[in-house]
């Protein structure tokens, strides 16, 4: 085999090198297999890996009527140890092109090639190539928004376990490629490659017991923490250097506002999970919390004990000290058995106590898991906005004082970071199938006196009583204590999202998605559920909405009548009003693979684009912002 060498051109070589790194791979995970299994499987697993290669090449009815009898002779033991092989085979050979691509655009970058199509750099070049100038750009960067979403999808059992040992292999396959095979750590490596795939064949591919929504919830933490932490401040920078690369003549280059955010539906989609509940929303609220602040709190610790500057060095600190008065008596609990610990360092002295404040939310945190709120914290951060003053605050005074590089290096890494997650972290969008909704209203409704069989009226005669029960001042006159167990845990859901906005903060919870949704009244229905629990309604005259409400087109059927069931909204006066509160913003939820398996793909397709179009126009007509996902 020979080295990648990370200089030589890449486009021409990509696809030999993604080979090579396979055969690598695949031959250690044979040497395992042999040692660990013996001759008798490896030379199974061969059988068939070449049988199968040549009945592809060339349909050899005999070759493969030979290769179906191999498989009906092995054991059940045998046959899951060959079945395994082929998975870690393929995992093994997604890591290889993963790898390669990435060692790709990384000499790209190297040599100051043309960047991939995709990049920030190619990116900014077409939108200047295309006519757009800087203010246009200025203009796009402040309307941009990303967000990527996270679910649990049923179909992902690939463990953490796993994940975790594929990355562990990823990196020591980087690493060889970095130092080259005729390097003196080259065998060390090897070895390594091949131990950790070692582990990988003996750990369960599958996890034993069926996750919980915790272990859901943790899965999508770890990616936080291994990757998008440290990729995000990355990102940015690629993004503004990519800028400054491309309009490199313009004198008032556009700045980068912050485009990206995190949405998650782990916790919050109970569509068919009915061990998502409201108590799981909560769980998964707090843990998302706790972990970005735990990330907050290490890069604070670091950053003490690198802005180790001197007062009797610094000139303008004027600011910072009159902050640090101001935090005397924060000082005093912070610096317990050191009171003057850092007086003559006011960085560290300020980082100290914005170290002991972040503690201080972490503990509340960790309370509210645990079920209770009794120690007295009045020293953590209400809310981001005073931590993102801190870290500001100490930028500003390190430019005052000549040290430009050091406030835009860790300092604006940590300043991007709370400006993405805040101290919620992700999003938590809550998704509830639309007939959920409708049966537990039945039940409200019938109490209360209003309609004895709602599920009796038809969809028109639902919308008119829905409009005027949201339009009334009054709410449902409801007793909550005797209601059935699924509705009681649909009304709790409201109050939750409510009990968490006051908490935590309004970013804490994303949109709340009606799947299957047919008919306004669909989204009128959770209107009025939300109304019951102060979401939405009337303040001095004016009508008030806390929740996005987002319907989700599903079928191909539910994509043809998506035009009428909007303008039916839009038409509807409490309606507008909702979304007038909301700056005029609607989204709206497209169901690309229900869609597909309903009708197919060109089907699904065709109806996705028409359906697209159509309610663009219509939001367009009506004054809407429409916002697809």
């Amino acid at each position: 085999m020979n080295t990648i060498n990370i200089h030589e051109p890449s486009e021409l070589h990509l696809e030999a090198k993604i080979r090579e790194r396979v055969q690598f791979l695949a031959k250690i995970l044979g040497e395992v297999i042999r040692e660990q299994d013996g001759e008798e499987i490896f030379q199974a697993i061969e059988t068939l890996r070449t049988g199968f290669i040549a009945v592809r090449r060339e349909n050899d009815a005999n070759l493969r009527q030979v290769i179906l009898e191999k498989i009906e002779g092995l054991s059940p033991d045998q046959a899951t140890r060959v079945v395994r092989a082929f998975s870690q085979y393929f995992h093994l050979l997604n890591l290889a092109e993963e790898e390669a691509l990435h060692l790709n655009r990384r000499k790209l970058v190297h040599s100051g090639s043309e960047m991939w199509s995709g990049s920030f750099e190619k990116t900014m070049s077409e939108l200047r190539e295309a006519g757009v100038n800087a203010q246009e750009l200025q203009d796009l960067l402040e309307r941009c928004s990303y967000m990527p979403v996270f679910t649990a999808h049923p179909t992902e059992a690939k463990r953490r376990t796993i994940l975790e040992q594929l990355r562990r292999i990823f990196i020591a396959v980087e690493a060889i490629d970095q130092v080259g095979e005729t390097s003196h750590r080259y065998p060390e490596l090897r070895t390594k490659i091949h131990n950790l795939i070692q582990i990988l064949w003996k750990t369960d591919d599958v996890r034993a017991l069926k996750p919980t929504v915790e272990g859901e919830i943790k899965l999508g933490l770890y990616y936080f923490r291994a990757s998008i932490f440290k990729m995000i401040p990355r990102m940015y920078r690629n993004l503004e250097r990519s800028i400054k690369t491309v309009y490199h003549d313009v004198e008032q280059k556009p700045k980068v506002s912050s485009i990206i955010k995190f949405g998650s539906w782990i916790g919050g989609d109970r569509d068919g999970n009915p061990y998502v509940t409201s108590e799981t929303t909560r769980q998964a609220v707090w843990m998302h919390h706790q972990q970005i602040l735990e990330e907050y709190l290490a890069q604070v610790e670091a950053l003490k004990g690198q802005l180790t500057q001197s007062s009797d060095f610094l000139q303008n600190i004027d600011s910072l000290s009159q902050s640090l008065i101001k935090d005397r008596l924060i000082a005093r609990s912070a610096f317990l058995h050191e009171p003057k610990e850092f007086s003559t360092e006011p960085y560290r002295r300020k980082l100290g106590i914005m170290a002991f404040r972040l503690q201080q939310n972490i503990d509340y945190v960790q309370q509210r898991i645990a079920g209770y709120n009794r120690a007295n914290l009045p020293y953590r951060y209400a809310r981001r906005d005073e931590f993102i003053s801190d870290i500001r605050l100490i930028r500003d005074s390190l430019c005052d004082n000549g040290d430009q590089d050091l406030a835009n290096g860790t300092l604006l890494d940590l300043q991007r970071l709370v400006e993405t997650f805040g101290f919620h972290l992700a999003k938590i969008d809550i998704r509830q199938e639309s007939t959920v909704h409708s049966e537990a209203l039945a039940e409200l409704l019938k109490q209360s006196g209003q309609a004895a069989d709602y599920l009796g009226l038809s969809r028109v005669e639902r919308f008119s009583l829905l409009e005027k029960l949201l339009h009334a001042q009054d709410t449902l006159n409801i007793d909550e204590a005797s209601l059935t167990p699924m509705t009681s845990e649909v009304v709790e859901v409201f109050h939750t999202i409510r009990e968490i906005r006051q908490e935590l903060s309004r970013e804490t919870i994303g949109s709340y998605i009606i799947s299957m949704a047919a008919s306004g009244s669909d989204v009128l229905e959770v209107m009025l559920l939300a109304k019951l629990a102060n979401l939405c309604g009337y303040y001095q005259g004016k009508w008030f909405n806390y929740l996005d409400i987002a319907p989700l087109f599903e079928t191909i059927e539910d994509l043809e009548v998506s035009v009428g069931v909007m303008e039916q909204l839009f038409n509807s006066p409490i309606y507008r009003a909702s979304l007038e509160y909301r700056t005029c913003e609607q989204e709206i939820m497209l169901g690309y693979s229900d869609s597909c398996k309903d009708g197919g793909i060109l089907a699904s397709n065709w109806q996705l684009y028409q359906a697209q179009k159509a309610l663009s126009n219509l939001a367009l007509e009506n004054g809407m912002q429409l916002r697809f996902f």
